[in-house]
């Protein structure tokens, strides 16, 4: 027996604010040794993501989305992939809770999401959400800095994101 799957493909755009707890273990290569520092840091951004998917049966949302956080020592361009369940309340508006796992400079990204996502004409929706995220190993940086070089091993404990966006339904 087949089952029939009612697909609809849509692109995105969402507007994310994050914020993420880093750990620095910093070394900077002087004439006169090195020098170790540590630190903690909490990093906000706001950056534009895109993503592609499709909508099955109208219960389940399947994309990839990618986005690029910058700091003033690296930038971070992440690639995930998304599954959500979707929860009608009404028609035209939707709750959705999901898992998203991806990479970055050689890491993994993993974690959770929700929000809701309401349809302003049938193929234009407008949703906000959150996602929570964790981060799998720590990323070396290299780079000079007033005349030194440093090695910066970077720590990323977890970010937290808020983000509103439209998706285009075809």
């Amino acid at each position: 027996m087949l089952f029939a799957l009612d697909a609809q493909y849509f692109i995105g755009t969402n507007l994310k604010k994050t914020q993420a707890k880093i750990e620095h273990d910093i070394e900077v290569y002087t004439p006169f040794g090195t020098v170790n520092e540590s630190l903690e840091q909490t990093i906000k951004d706001s950056a534009l993501e895109l993503k592609i998917g499709t909508i099955l049966n109208n219960t389940y949302r399947i994309y990839l989305s990618g986005v690029e956080y910058k700091t003033n020592l690296f930038k971070v361009k992440m690639i995930n992939g998304n599954y959500e369940y979707l929860i009608p309340i009404t028609n035209d508006f939707r709750l959705f809770s999901g898992v998203h796992m991806g990479t970055f400079k050689n890491n993994m990204v993993y974690g959770v999401q929700g929000g809701f996502i309401y349809d302003i004409t049938k193929s234009i929706e407008f949703e906000a959400g959150g996602f929570y995220s964790r981060y799998k190993k720590e990323v070396k940086v290299k780079g000079e800095k007033f005349g030194f070089e440093f090695t910066d091993n970077i720590k990323i404990e977890n970010s937290k994101s808020l983000f509103a966006g439209f998706n285009y339904k075809f």
